[in-house]
């Protein structure tokens, strides 16, 4: 092995073309001298089957019509298959010498194929110009074959091979630096939302101080609590409402109030804050009713919570309930008015949406970056596995050692 040479991927390709033109010199030469040696068999061929027409020609009267055209066709066909190839260029250049190679096969099988074809429909009396035209097939064969294990033997193959693998490492090399560059524009403006989001909350922050707003937050608090309580004080009569509900659905009981019975299962808080108290009341008198005797099949602790639960709304809980939960709602509203008059209200819808704005393109920025992290990190894995098989490829070809650089 050479010393170590450290060489960076765009350098990489043409270090390797240096490389490839010392491994392949003495091997080029053999190509020109095989591919010389074709086109020299070519011409020979050539000279044969323009004797072989002469000879068809000058039998004319001794060789019937039809055997006459076979004959000319076969030596014409076969002239041009081989003037055709002759004028082919190919360099000494391995990709070069084996397009030629190919076309050489090619269009030996089609000298073949053209002499099987009219060989036997041809007399006898041409015997000598046919055995002529066969020696020189025979040698246009045979430098095909030699130039065919020239290139067997070269290891231009290996070099193709490592002069694909080095461009794809390029290629990919180049999508890295992209998606590396545009990761780094992604983080900045990714930072810049950060820092616009920490202006933002700042002054959100500020607004939320004001003592207004203060003031709005205790009582939104308070309004909730008090739907909290709402809930809490009815959970008792949920299941035995649902069951009554199903009962009166099914008898059509004229005396139940159905649309006050489903408002109190589906929309407690609501109900107990709007509602027609008379129709409440006498939904729950019914309700207590068919508790005392002994409906629903329900357990003796939750009947008696339940029954608790309707007493207390006959000694006036609801009209407490209904009457603190006004209250509080009227401060929200009241106060919502005022942060409206001053404008501040408007200020804080206009921050809340700017914040919504902001976070919404920090996600998207956020997932962008993520994904051109995930992307780099896979190109980069398949750059290291492409690298270290390159490496070895040009280590086991020229007896060199390279440390490509992909950072």
């Amino acid at each position: 092995m050479g010393e170590l040479t450290e060489i960076g991927v765009e350098e990489l390709p043409a270090l390797f073309e240096i490389m490839a033109r010392e491994t392949m010199r003495e091997h080029e030469k053999r190509f020109q001298e095989r591919i010389k040696a074709v086109k020299d068999a070519c011409s020979a061929v050539d000279s044969a089957a323009s004797r072989f027409e002469a000879a068809v020609r000058n039998a004319w009267g001794t060789m019937d019509k039809s055997a006459s055209e076979y004959g000319t066709r076969m030596a014409q066909t076969i002239e041009e298959l081989a003037r055709n190839l002759n004028r082919l260029q190919a360099s000494g250049n391995y990709d070069e010498a084996e397009r030629f190679h190919k076309e050489s096969i090619a269009a030996l099988n089609s000298i073949i194929k053209t002499v099987r074809k009219y060989v036997l429909k041809l007399r006898r009396g041409l015997r000598v110009e046919m055995a002529a035209l066969n020696v020189a097939l025979g040698k246009l064969e045979a430098s095909i074959k030699s130039l065919g294990i020239a290139l067997d033997k070269s290891p231009g193959h290996r070099v193709e091979s490592i002069r694909r693998d080095i461009l794809h490492l390029t290629e990919l090399h180049a999508e890295l630096s992209k998606l590396r560059a545009d990761e780094v524009e992604e983080t900045k403006s990714l930072e810049a939302n950060s820092a616009k989001m920490r202006e933002v909350l700042a002054k959100a922050q500020e607004l939320a101080a004001n003592s207004m707003f203060r003031e709005l937050t205790h009582y939104e608090d308070a309004l909730r609590a008090k739907e909290d309580e709402i809930r809490q004080f009815l959970q008792p009569i949920a299941k035995p409402l649902s069951k009554l509900e199903r009962i009166a659905s099914g008898s059509k009981n004229q005396n139940i109030n159905l649309a006050t019975l489903r408002d109190l299962i589906e929309k407690p808080v609501e109900t107990v804050a709007t509602g027609q108290p008379f129709a409440l009341i006498q939904t729950l008198n019914h309700l207590g009713d068919e508790l005392a005797r002994g409906g629903f099949e329900i357990e003796e602790r939750r009947r008696r919570r339940a029954e608790e639960t309707i007493q207390q709304v006959r000694e006036g809980m609801f009209e407490k309930l209904r009457g603190d939960y006004l209250t509080i709602q009227a401060n929200v509203q009241e106060t919502l008015r005022q942060l409206k008059a001053t404008g501040l209200l408007e200020g804080k819808i206009a921050m809340d949406r700017a914040l919504a704005s902001i976070r919404e393109e920090g996600g998207r920025l956020t997932n962008k970056t993520a994904d051109l992290q995930r992307r780099s990190e896979t190109i980069m894995r398949t750059i290291l596995r492409e690298k270290a098989s390159i490496e070895q490829q040009i280590a086991q070809l020229t007896g060199k050692t390279l440390e490509i650089q992909t950072q």
